[in-house]
């Protein structure tokens, strides 16, 4: 199980934009700046999960 990356294309995860449309598992989340992370996880980031069941 896992998601969608989706970005708001607002400016603000301007590093985020390459994992638009990625589906990243829930155990596995990408590594942003040396750190795993999850679409808006961050309190700077404006990115979404399109949730795949």
């Amino acid at each position: 199980m896992g998601y969608i990356w989706r970005t708001a294309n607002d400016g603000r995860c301007p590093q985020h934009k390459k994992l638009e449309g990625r589906f990243i598992p829930w155990d596995n989340p990408p590594l942003v700046d040396d750190v795993p992370v999850h679409a808006g996880e961050r309190a700077d980031c404006s990115c979404t999960t399109e949730i795949v069941y």
